[in-house]
């Protein structure tokens, strides 16, 4: 029988620490992109492993040319690529994290520049727009790290228009399991579950969208309508 050496038994729990550590700023960082770190490694991680999921919430939010569009807890920003692509209008962005608002893509600065997007800090329980001034507003992979999922539904209904529709693509908590960061500070959610909160919010016409895909199976979308 080999034994272990007792200087590896004396660095196990430092490297337990050191992974624990590690996890809890990989889960901050996914709720909070911030620093060096989150500007140049979080944004590009966000855009490529939620690329999937924001298509499909895209689809499921049913953009038209004319849309006043609206992404909460933006990211990295990649839906705006792909948003630009079918509405002509002026875009807005709005997320919590100081520096995906101050240091967009270059692709996201091209959209700026050309007066079709605007970005500002904000938290989406007080989103900083008019009331109805939007058509379509999309949240992804955002809902977890809400403090008052409550509070940010209501806060999702008051900017949209009567009759705008709302899309939230979220990963599902039998996935999310599966994943050690999101103990730390995710509340995790089966789709199912947003259908009476969005209701006793104000919203109608809820419908939830489940993905099959083989990077999306155990995500999903849900959709409602502000009435009017």
């Amino acid at each position: 029988m080999r034994l272990l050496h007792p200087d590896a038994l004396a660095t196990a729990p430092r490297l337990r620490y050191i992974g624990v550590m590690l996890t809890r700023f990989i889960a901050n960082q996914l709720g909070d992109p911030r620093g060096p770190f989150g500007r140049l490694v979080m944004s590009r991680l966000l855009n490529r492993g939620n690329d999937e999921l924001i298509s499909a919430t895209l689809t499921a939010l049913e953009l038209e040319p004319g849309d006043r569009y609206l992404d909460v807890g933006f990211g990295g920003g990649v839906s705006f690529e792909k948003a630009a692509r079918v509405v002509t209008g002026k875009m807005l962005g709005v997320d919590p994290s100081q520096d995906m608002v101050d240091s967009p893509s270059p692709a996201l600065a091209a959209l700026i520049r050309a007066g079709r997007l605007q970005l500002q800090l904000g938290d989406v329980a007080a989103i900083p727009v008019p009331e109805e001034s939007v058509d379509k507003l999309l949240t992804t992979n955002t809902v977890y790290f809400w403090p008052d999922l409550d509070a940010g539904l209501r806060g999702c209904l008051e900017p949209l228009a009567p009759g705008g529709r709302l899309a939230i693509g979220l990963t599902q908590r039998k996935k999310m399991q599966q994943f050690a960061f999101t103990e730390h500070g995710f509340t995790k959610y089966e789709a199912g579950e947003l259908v009476a909160p969005l209701q006793a919010a104000g919203f109608e016409g809820v419908q939830v969208h489940r993905l099959y895909s083989r990077v999306t199976e155990g995500d999903a979308v849900v959709t409602a309508l502000k009435p009017g």
